[in-house]
Formats: C-alpha cells, sequence, structure tokens
C-alpha cells in the first residue's frame, strides 16, 4: 500500500498491486495534480477501509487513465473520491471481472466537473457507477457489456451528460441508469441499449435528449 500526501505534484506509473487486503493500494491527500497512470489493480478486496484508490481533498486535476481493475471484490468504492474541488478525469480504464454490493467507483462531495471517457466495464456482478456532485458529469465512448446489477447512478445539481456509449448483454432486477435531483439538464445521446434485461432502461427526473 502507498499513501501520498503533498502540496505538489502525484504520480504513480506502470505499477501493478495485487491481492491488497489492506487500506488503499493508493491513498492520497494532495492540493497539487495527480495521476494515476497504466496501473493493474487485480484481486483486490475493497471494505470501507480499503480498496484500489482512494482520494481526499484534491483541489487541482486528478487523473487515472490506462489502468486495469480485474478480479477485484468490491465492498465499498474501488475508486472512491471525496471532498474534492478539482477536476476527474477517469480515461481509458477496464473494468472486468469484478464482484460485490458497492459501486466500482464511487464518488462523493465533488464540486468540479467529472470526465469518465473512453473506459469498459464488463462482465461484473458489481454495481459500477455512483456520483454525487455539484459539477458536471460527462460519462462518454465507454462500454458497459455483461454486468449485473446497476451500471450508473448519479445525484447532481449540474448538468449530465451520457453519450456515444454502449450497454449490451446487462441485467438487473432494477434500473439500468438512474438520475436525480439535477437543477440543470441531463442529456442522453447517442447511445446503444442492446439486449439487457432490466425493469427499467433509464430512470430520470429530466432527460432533454434521448
Amino acid at each position: 500500500t502507498v499513501f501520498l500526501r503533498s502540496s505538489n505534484r502525484i504520480y504513480v506509473r506502470h505499477c501493478t498491486f495485487q491481492s491488497s487486503y489492506t487500506w488503499y493500494s493508493i491513498t492520497t491527500v494532495s492540493s497539487g495534480n495527480i495521476e494515476i497512470l497504466n496501473c493493474t489493480f487485480a484481486d483486490v478486496y475493497s471494505t470501507d477501509r480499503n480498496g484500489a484508490i482512494r482520494v481526499d481533498f484534491s483541489i487541482n486535476i486528478t487523473t487515472i487513465s490506462g489502468c486495469t481493475f480485474q478480479g477485484n471484490i468490491i465492498s465499498a468504492g474501488l475508486i472512491s473520491i471525496s471532498n474534492s474541488n478539482g477536476r476527474m478525469h477517469i480515461t481509458n480504464c477496464t473494468f472486468q471481472n469484478s464482484t460485490g454490493s458497492h459501486f466500482a467507483i464511487n464518488v462523493t462531495g465533488s464540486r468540479e466537473s467529472i470526465y469518465i471517457t473512453d473506459c469498459v466495464f464488463q462482465n461484473n456482478v458489481a454495481p459500477l457507477i455512483s456520483i454525487e456532485s455539484s459539477g458536471p458529469i460527462k460519462i462518454a465512448d465507454c462500454i458497459f457489456r455483461n454486468n449485473n446489477m446497476i451500471q450508473i447512478s448519479t445525484h447532481c445539481s449540474d448538468d449530465v451528460n451520457i453519450s456515444n456509449s454502449t450497454f449490451q448483454d446487462n441485467s438487473n432486477y432494477g434500473m439500468l441508469i438512474t438520475m436525480s435531483n439535477s437543477s440543470s439538464g441531463i442529456s442522453i445521446a447517442d447511445c446503444n441499449f442492446v439486449n439487457n434485461t432490466v425493469t427499467f432502461v433509464i430512470n430520470a427526473e429530466l432527460i432533454e435528449h434521448i
């Protein structure tokens, strides 16, 4: 496990974290930019006190890119981001073959923009993305395939945009996507929903475009 506290930049690159059961594999508290690039997290057991990545009190840009999350047990956020005043970018990551009852990506108390782009979520038996934010949310160019449980849950007071993404062969007794309390707008555009077994594909208070 790695604990990093800094007022400057934090970089973690080309590392492998496997069979982790103690605290988070990477924990950061920083007022500078944070980059976690091309890392692998495998067989991580995520509870309320440990997981793959924890980011607290970031005020600049946090980037998680090119990472693979595979075969993990999710009992809390695999990626946990809280109390952030900085922008969040999760891009070109793969989440696969994980199980659990809590979200793989769990964001709370964010006050800036959150982007999840070009990611693949496949063969997971766990809920995937939960975001509570007062800043805008963009999920684009992602693939959600053969997952069980809810895919995306947002609670946001700014714009929520989901675009150019594919949802295929997923199942859930409830909803595939749920959005609530957006005082601005909710947009779902240019997405493909194919062969999903769910009660509701989308549950939202306001949808501008489908």
